[in-house]
């Protein structure tokens, strides 16, 4: 009885310890304006050996917190499911759960936590782990609602050694910045100088692509990731004039443009609902930049023959200049969103407090990194997700690997997607911290890199229906492709584009992608023109089929994406998928052969929820409607690749 009695004492002291450093956190935060608890009464129950204070929120100076709850729900007089119920306040709140499952010994009992909202389950995971398991809920959908949390042992749990040894747990709902149209971008790269420059190379300006909105539009494409902006070195790679050569990101290269030219670029795209992002090089500038003479004390070390950052040393000049200069680009000049060149650098803090700038100034904007890395959230997507191909542009990374085909059972079922739309029942074992929108990139401009063969194209597709439709255009992920890659351009190269990185073997010509002069004059070629017709085309069924094909970032009841049950497939001929939901459903197929192939294949319409009496096609609408036979099979004739109208068959089918 003694010890029940300074057990109890110090979980009260441990409690009353943790309820003061959150009042102490929350006037501290008060004073700094770096967020505001905008809930009273927080609980904090018995928290668990180890727990420190700022357990409470991790990175909690960065990220505004409405409620935050911490608990230690099992002890020996305790019930054995734990409740609570919340409401939603604002569209960017995020639900981060964090638990960890019961153990003794070997054994480790599971946990059940679920979310309900008006009695509907919008979330449910399995917890099975020793380990902090960490559980991100985005809850705009349900702002202005109570949402009901609950996690309690799972059947067949031994109750008396989860009251001794079940381990802290913490929730906590907060604010992040992650806007619903990232799922449904489709990104367009553009080398500003080479898209449109009719008067000799590298002549491109803000104008010039302005001119090219209407084309654009047409095409499909709903946004641009702009690789030309900053004040630039004309020679440091390849010798031709990069973004990436940069002398600081705060000012305009002249030959570009002014600001008027790009306030003017932004506004005539977002008349046509295309988004405007900038290329950011966040690692560093040219050796003979202002800035670094101004601010030495700015700079540290080098990468890439230029100075770097010295991002580690977190000098308020700093950090104050960049964030005032991306803010800017937001707020004065109508930018949408950045792709960060070499990634966050550690400094998720001011990339946080950049998005928090322009959404309180009523407008909402994305960054994407260049690489998969940890951003605790800060981050919407990632540039490289998933590709296919390497830097060098031959085909060997395709999304499921082999035979330049997409395979959507792995895509799906083996993992890497799991991670972030949380497909799989257990928790997935990677980016727990992060919500990032999946994406499939075609091309970007560092296709062709050193070593690619000179007397290749290092565009991607090379006219291949089914690479643009079946492995990227189709497919539940926001696309990505280089300029020209839409018509099956051909390679010209900016002239002195050399084929060494720092420009020093100028004999060796180039076929890095960034420096491709595109000329239009291809279109007046019919099969450059059969591409981009056909390219049109499925981006019109992919915004004809938004509700299937749009970027998938959590699992939905009665929606996915489940592939084709094929005994033997050829190869270079893709696994037919299915995309559906509990009215619509897309099956996909695509042949990167040179002859007709014919397929014939079951389906798993169990894991469907419903069975169509027969699916039209959408590709080709003359060709003949999918019966399912009496065992739910069907018979598709797929036509070869590289030529008008080849190397896919869709249909369709609605309840």
């Amino acid at each position: 009885m003694g010890m029940n009695m300074m057990k109890t004492g110090m979980r009260s002291g441990k409690a009353a310890f943790a309820a003061a450093m959150l009042a102490m956190l929350a006037l501290t935060v008060g004073a700094g304006g770096r967020r505001e608890v905008v809930q009273k009464g927080l609980d904090v129950l018995c928290p668990g050996e180890g727990w420190r204070a700022t357990d409470l929120c991790e990175g909690a100076d960065e990220v505004g917190v409405s409620v935050v709850l911490v608990t230690h729900p099992r002890s020996e007089k305790e019930p054995s499911a734990f409740t609570r119920r919340l409401k939603v306040e604002r569209k960017t709140q995020i639900l981060h759960v964090r638990v960890s499952s019961c153990q003794r010994g070997k054994n480790v009992y599971d946990w059940v936590f679920a979310a309900k909202v008006n009695g509907e389950t919008v979330r449910r995971e399995v917890v099975c782990s020793a380990k902090p398991v960490d559980i991100k809920v985005p809850l705009g959908r349900w702002a202005g609602k109570e949402i009901e949390l609950a996690l309690e042992t799972a059947a067949g749990g031994k109750e008396d050694y989860c009251y001794e040894y079940a381990n802290w747990h913490q929730i906590a709902i907060v604010d992040e910045y992650h806007p619903d149209w990232v799922r449904d971008l489709v990104i367009y790269e553009i080398a500003t100088k080479s898209f449109n420059s009719p008067n000799g190379p590298e002549q491109g300006t803000f104008r010039s692509v302005r001119e090219k909105l209407p084309y654009l539009q047409e095409l499909g494409i709903n946004a641009i990731w702009l690789t030309g902006s900053d004040l630039g070195d004309p020679h440091h790679f390849y010798n031709i004039w990069t973004q990436y050569a940069s002398y600081r990101p705060d000012r305009l290269d002249p030959s570009l443009g002014t600001h008027a030219d790009l306030r003017e670029l932004t506004a005539e795209a977002h008349r046509r609902g295309i988004r405007i992002f900038l290329d950011v090089i966040t690692h560093g500038v040219m050796d003979g930049s202002d800035l670094v003479k101004e601010h030495p004390n700015w700079f540290k070390g080098g990468s890439w023959g230029m100075t770097d950052y010295n991002w580690r040393a977190h000098l308020p000049e700093l950090d104050a200049w960049w964030v005032k200069t991306f803010t800017d680009y937001c707020l004065k000049d109508g930018i949408d969103g950045f792709r960060l060149d070499c990634g966050i650098q550690g400094r998720q803090d001011l990339w946080r407090e950049i998005k928090r700038n322009v959404w309180a100034a009523g407008r909402e904007i994305a960054v994407l990194t260049e690489g998969s890395q940890h951003t605790e959230g800060v981050a919407d997507s990632c540039q490289s997700w998933r590709y296919i191909s390497c830097v060098n542009g031959r085909r060997v990374k395709q999304i499921g690997g082999g035979d330049h085909v997409w395979n959507p059972g792995r895509y799906y079922g083996e993992g890497f997607f799991a991670d972030y739309c949380r497909w799989n029942e257990r928790r997935p074992k990677t980016w727990t911290s992060d919500w990032m929108v999946p994406t499939i990139e075609i091309s970007c401009h560092d296709n062709g890199w050193s070593g690619f063969p000179p007397n290749q194209n290092p565009y991607v597709t090379n006219g291949s229906r089914a690479l643009m439709g079946a492995s990227a255009l189709l497919v539940p992920a926001a696309p990505i492709m280089m300029m020209g890659e839409e018509f099956d351009a051909d390679y010209v190269p900016v002239p002195g584009h050399c084929g060494e990185l720092f420009g020093k073997d100028r004999k060796t010509p180039g076929r890095w992608l960034y420096g491709s002069w595109l000329q239009w004059s291809q279109l007046e070629q019919p099969r450059h023109r059969a591409m981009l017709a056909d390219v049109r085309k499925m981006l019109a069924l992919r915004r004809r089929y938004a509700e299937l094909v749009r970027a998938q970032i959590e699992r939905v009841p009665g929606t996915g994406v489940v592939p084709a049950v094929v005994e033997k497939l050829p190869a270079n001929v893709h696994v037919p998928y299915l995309l559906f939901n509990g009215r619509r459903m897309l099956l996909v197929a695509g042949n990167a052969t040179d002859r007709d192939v014919t397929l014939e294949f079951g389906m798993p319409w169990k894991t469907v929820g419903w069975q169509p009496k027969e699916m039209k096609s959408v590709w080709h609408e003359s060709a003949a409607p999918l019966v399912p036979d009496g065992k739910g099979r069907v018979r598709v004739t797929i036509p070869r690749d590289y030529a008008p109208g080849g190397g896919l068959a869709v249909f369709a089918a609605e309840r």
